[in-house]
């Protein structure tokens, strides 16, 4: 069989194959701002307790764990089944589970290295909290020598994964920042280039990827997912991690939520920020 013949495989079996139990993360709690970059740096996420709630307090907060090293933090943004500005996907709203994905993708490359969540008042029937490992992820994936030509491509193949309107972005799903961090995505919009000389392998690449995403969120039990509530926050590492929520029943769940561009992050995008998508139009 010919890698071409390979790669147009359904794949179902190879995924029955790979240990997705990797790929789901425990967070960690801590209850100082002081040491919640350190374990995020490691770990990918942490949750801090004992905070303010409130729009202002969350971006204190964003400022205080990043210090010097923050390069933008903009205003807070109101999260209830989604941000403010931003586009919400179809078909989603308190009813439904949100399919793990990356933030900030409305600003495409330049997207925020990590984001802060904080709780004001949680749902007490539903909405807890999925934090897949994306790192763990590629590696139980090249761990499979079917999905070999999956995560070659994931590094190599350019695709468009520009938001309608929003900043260009046509790049490799799996990059490498000037700092040496992996930046990985999973968005809504991730398509074949329009002069894509093989847009038939790179869409079953983007199907599969998000598959094996989904499969893995599918190995996460219900106990295994936290929940946030008020008065935690939690930092996310955006390259590295895939987050989603349950549904949940109380329509005044309320979240604030920061994005950071860190000293390590690829680029600060030019223009005015705002936790949301609302200046993210093509300059």
């Amino acid at each position: 069989m010919t890698e071409g013949d390979d790669h147009r495989n359904d794949h179902r079996s190879d995924f029955d194959e790979v240990d997705f139990s990797r790929v789901n993360r425990d967070i960690r709690r801590v209850d100082d701002a002081a040491s919640a970059l350190e374990v995020a740096a490691v770990e990918g996420v942490v949750i801090i307790t004992g905070v303010e709630p409130g729009p202002r307090a969350a971006r204190r907060l964003a400022w205080r764990i990043f210090g010097d090293r923050a390069l933008a933090v903009p205003e807070s943004a109101m999260v209830r089944e989604g941000g403010e500005m931003d586009r919400r996907p179809d078909g989603l709203d308190h009813t439904t589970r949100s399919k793990p994905h990356t933030d900030g993708y409305s600003y495409g490359d330049e997207c925020p290295d990590y984001f802060l969540l904080s709780c004001e008042y949680q749902s007490e029937a539903g909405g807890e909290s999925l934090m897949l490992d994306g790192y763990a992820l590629l590696e139980a994936l090249a761990g499979h020598p079917g999905l070999a030509w999956l995560t070659e491509g994931l590094s190599t193949r350019v695709i468009d994964q520009t938001e309608p309107g929003k900043r260009l972005s046509h790049s490799t799903i799996v990059q490498t920042t000037p700092s040496g961090r992996r930046m990985l995505r999973r968005t809504a919009d991730q398509v074949p280039l329009i002069d894509s000389d093989d847009p038939e392998r790179d869409a079953e690449m983007i199907r599969l990827w998000k598959m094996a995403i989904d499969r893995a969120a599918d190995a996460v039990e219900p106990s295994e997912r936290p929940k946030l509530r008020a008065g935690e926050a939690v930092l996310v590492d955006n390259y590295r991690m895939f987050h989603g929520r349950e549904a949940y029943a109380d329509l005044e769940r309320l979240m604030w939520r920061v994005w950071i561009w860190s000293d390590e992050a690829k680029g600060v995008p030019e223009g005015m920020l705002h936790s949301d998508s609302r200046f993210a139009a093509q300059l």
